[in-house]
């Protein structure tokens, strides 16, 4: 009963607060989309701080790993994608890299940042005339002259790449100073055990000033669209002395082999024929091959691998023929300035006489540093030893080498070409190498000094 005595009333009541319900109702479900979607925008936000913080870092890989949450969480972010691209390429992920760019050049076509990232990233897949393109359009652009050199610089390593025909090697002249050319011994009676007896040495160090000459011309043979390529190599090294003539040194070798290179690794077979000779007379043959391996295991580590083979002939004492065999490790590892190498060896040789075979193990340690004005340092120590796998005829004891050796140089680059192929630079270096033996015939100190031009084309 309608005790208003207005009929419509009730009506109008129920519909008004029906209403009322689904404002209230429809402020909620605002509220909660609001309240799921802060979240994931806030996370995004986070992502893209945290990936930029490791991309500073130097932790290129963790870096693109967020920034890739963030850029999947805020499509439109372009710095997201941007950051993702430079990770990605610092990281060796070059796909990722190009799909981050080609994203942000769909939303920004004249991002002329982007597209020198890109032909970057392009080059690096082995896309190369993709990767001209790109930089063709930013040199369009009429960019800075930084710019503009580091972008012809690609071209212009484009262009040489797809050169099927290419020279490049080495020629050093200088002088050294060798205060014990012979190595002679540093005592100067030494025991014979066949038979017992004692033999005096002239105490004699032979020091001598020298003529050091070194070349290297390398000939590359690349058919177009195949990552491989035919390798030709003529080396020769030269110690000539001037009073100390018969340690004169002369040596001269060919290699060629096949070649197989991508942007990451490197192979390479080489067979490998080799003359040396001492005091003008021939003193050893080698016939040999060698096979290399280079990998960039990151963007600041690389890591060499050598295997040789070689059959050795020494001319003037049969005995000495023998089959030799080396394996070297080389990891290195590469920060801004700095370069640290470090090489393991291991090498043996079977010789016609027993008392001539040998293993011998070697660690090297070797730092450079570049430095203002086009300079560099370098420091570096080795050790060897070596296991003579018999007694000596003479001594009836078998003999064991320790050799300690010590190198600082600094060198600086007195000229170079416009396009930086070729270069001029001077060195100078010392050596100090200290060689102690259990046959004292054998144990010797001598310290080198070297400086030596070098042009390189």
């Amino acid at each position: 009963m309608n005790r208003s005595g207005d009929p419509g009333r009730g009506a109008r009541s129920s519909a008004g607060t029906f209403c009322e319900v689904g404002m209230r109702v429809t402020r909620l479900f605002g509220l909660l989309a609001a309240l799921l979607l802060l979240p994931a925008a806030v996370l995004a936000e986070d992502a893209f701080s945290d990936g930029r913080r490791l991309f500073e870092a130097g932790s290129y890989a963790a870096a693109a790993a967020r920034l890739a949450q963030a850029a999947g969480e805020q499509p439109d972010n372009l710095d997201a994608a941007f950051y993702l691209g430079r990770a990605a390429f610092e990281a060796g992920d070059y796909e990722t890299a190009v799909m981050a760019f080609e994203r942000i050049l769909i939303m920004e076509p004249d991002a002329r940042r982007v597209k020198l990232e890109l032909g970057k990233a392009y080059l690096r897949l082995g896309a190369r005339e993709i990767a001209r393109e790109y930089f063709r359009s930013v040199l369009a652009t009429n960019p800075p002259p930084p710019v503009w050199r580091q972008i012809q610089e690609f071209i212009d390593a484009i262009d040489a790449a797809g050169q099927r025909h290419r020279f490049n090697g080495f020629l050093t002249v200088g002088l050294l100073h060798d205060d014990n050319v012979g190595a002679v011994p540093g005592v100067t009676d030494v025991r014979v055990d066949r038979p017992k007896r004692k033999v005096r040495l002239a105490d004699d160090t032979e020091a001598d000033i020298g003529l050091h000459a070194a070349a290297v011309l390398t000939h590359l043979y690349r058919p177009p669209g195949t990552p491989y390529a035919w390798k030709s190599t003529l080396a020769t090294y030269n110690n000539l002395y001037d009073a100390q003539t018969d340690y004169d040194l002369n040596a001269l070798a060919v290699s060629t082999g096949v070649v197989r290179q991508d942007d990451r690794t490197l192979w390479e077979l080489q067979g490998t024929v080799g003359q040396f000779a001492l005091s003008g007379d021939r003193y050893l043959g080698v016939l040999g091959a060698n096979l290399r391996h280079s990998r960039f295991l990151s963007r600041h580590l690389q890591l060499n691998l050598d295997l040789s083979l070689q059959d050795r002939t020494y001319y003037q004492n049969g005995a000495r023929n023998a089959f030799n065999w080396g394996v070297n490790v080389n990891p290195v590892l590469t920060a801004g300035r700095n370069r640290v190498s470090l090489n393991l060896q291991r090498e043996g040789e079977n010789a016609d006489a027993g008392h001539y075979d040998y293993r011998r193990s070697a660690v090297e340690l070797r730092y450079d540093r570049q430095l203002p004005f086009d300079l560099a340092a370098f420091a570096s120590v080795r050790h060897q030893r070596t296991n003579y796998r018999e007694e000596e005829p003479l001594f009836a004891r078998e003999r064991t080498d320790r050799c300690e050796a010590l190198t600082v140089g600094v060198s600086k680059v007195l000229w170079s070409s416009a396009d930086r192929r070729r270069n001029l630079t001077g060195l100078v270096s010392f050596t100090h190498t200290d060689n102690d033996s259990s046959l004292d015939l054998y144990t010797y100190e001598k310290d080198v000094f070297l400086t030596s031009l070098t042009l390189a084309f």
